[in-house]
């Protein structure tokens, strides 16, 4: 396998790239793997998003259902780290998903957690904003939809190839009462 070097993600006459990146912390590897196609880039694009996909944040999930489509076939789960691939090879090969999030956004590439709990919590915002239509969604996962699968915060995460807007089933909760 060849590595992505610097000089292939940083180029003096992409320097726009550069900016973009400061507002959209995937934006260099977004550029660089939508323009490439071989096996190598395959195998690199799966290593790099099972290592960094924790850190992305936040990320256009619309175009990284495209990615996984388009290297969908490079995937195995080697590319997970030990401690990944145990949680990966320990899922039924059906299982509920669940989502927190505002209303009712497309899934489609975004992360589910096993956890209603943990849904839950994801439901009344993040990063200090709180949503105002906490939502749950919900579905029904076959594991081979699986791309990737995280142990990390205690949040039993796994991100999908892909999620069907008519298989996911809604749950509006009651956002807290905020008093000022």
């Amino acid at each position: 396998m060849t590595a992505i070097s610097s000089s292939d993600l940083f180029l003096p006459e992409q320097a726009s790239v550069y900016r973009e990146a400061a507002q959209r912390p995937s934006a260099v590897l977004d550029y660089f793997f939508m323009r490439r196609r071989s096996a190598a880039i395959g195998e690199q694009f799966w290593n790099v998003v099972a290592r960094q996909w924790p850190g992305f944040n936040p990320i256009e999930r619309t175009r990284w259902a495209r990615l996984f489509t388009r290297f969908k076939s490079y995937w195995t789960p080697d590319i997970l780290s030990p401690e990944d691939r145990a949680f990966y090879d320990g899922l039924p090969n059906d299982f509920t998903a669940y989502r927190g999030q505002n209303g009712a956004e497309l899934a489609a590439a975004g992360s589910f957690t096993l956890s209603r709990d943990v849904a839950h919590r994801y439901a009344l915002g993040r990063r200090n904003i709180s949503y105002s239509e906490p939502t749950i969604v919900s579905l029904r996962v076959m594991k081979q939809r699986v791309a990737l699968a995280f142990t990390a915060r205690d949040e039993e995460e796994v991100v999908l190839f892909s999620a069907h807007c008519a298989e996911l089933r809604l749950e509006a909760i009651q956002a807290p009462h905020v008093t000022h």
